[in-house]
């Protein structure tokens, strides 16, 4: 039953080309197990896949929203699914003929370098987001790991930019990272989008467009320019600041007007001392 679960999901899963997709149809290989034969999938953005088995039954793959819309009942594998989502687990349901013939749970772990770039944020006094697709509890899970307080979970791609300019209410500054394609709602929205494997986007396209899919690049790209804008901004203070005191030093007599020319330079260098002073690389 475990296997013929695993057959129906990974061929109905074959017509996606998403990180569930790869994970279900590489698991399904890892278990020698042979996709079924499927006929007229379609992948329904966000929510699943639905396609007609061999018998000509509807299989439906996906999350409890996608079956309950497609009236299948999903009462029986609500507490397993919660107890798994509660363990940050992803967890899609395959039904068959209006049928819930089983639960598929998936395991994505923390991304590398993912707790550097969520420090690195929160060290530059940039309030992170998760914004997700995932099940309430399962974002959760992850956002409790990764020390992120705000969390908007089982959000739909086509949903997402509407999301993002929902966080710019107020007059705030919002920032997205993520891909183009699958966060292109998200991006677009964003005040500043940072596209990570966007190697050979048209110019312009995106805010920054990045060759990795290291968020340790992303979170530099949003926190280093913020650095220096903060210590150019303190060291022209720092400079205006001692020009206008010996200006008021010499008004009163208390120094030699030859003194000013001579501050002016000094500034500069403060400016320049500061300015330079090397941004540090995020862990790896």
């Amino acid at each position: 039953e475990t296997a013929r679960v695993l057959a129906l999901a990974a061929g109905a899963e074959m017509a996606s080309s998403d990180a569930f997709a790869a994970a279900i149809l590489h698991a399904a290989r890892a278990r020698n197990v042979r996709p079924e034969a499927v006929r007229s999938a379609l992948v329904h953005s966000g929510l699943g896949v639905t396609a007609l088995a061999p018998s000509g039954d509807k299989v439906i793959v996906g999350s409890r929203a996608f079956l309950l819309k497609e009236k299948v009942s999903v009462a029986i594998a609500d507490a397993r699914a919660s107890e798994l989502e509660a363990q940050g687990r992803s967890v899609l349901l395959v039904a068959l003929g209006g049928r819930l013939v089983g639960l598929l749970a998936l395991q994505d772990g923390i991304r590398n370098g993912a707790r550097a770039a969520v420090q690195r944020l929160h060290d530059a006094r940039i309030e992170p987001v998760f914004l997700s697709g995932e099940a309430r509890d399962t974002c959760e899970t992850i956002a409790r790991t990764l020390d992120i307080e705000h969390v908007r979970p089982e959000i739909l791609p086509a949903d997402r930019g509407a999301e993002v300019r929902a966080l710019a209410d107020g007059g705030r500054v919002v920032a997205a990272i993520g891909h183009p394609t699958s966060d292109d709602g998200a991006l677009g929205a964003a005040d500043v989008s940072v596209a990570m494997t966007a190697a050979g986007a048209a110019p312009g396209e995106w805010g920054v467009s990045l060759a990795s899919d290291d968020v340790r690049d992303a979170a530099l790209a949003l926190t280093v320019p913020r650095a220096c804008r903060e210590r150019a901004k303190t060291a022209t203070l720092i400079g205006a600041a001692a020009q206008g005191l010996t200006l008021l030093a010499i008004a009163f007599g208390a120094a030699p007007a030859l003194l000013a020319p001579a501050v002016a330079v000094i500034a500069a260098g403060a400016v320049l001392a500061v300015v330079r002073e090397p941004t540090t690389m995020p862990a790896r």
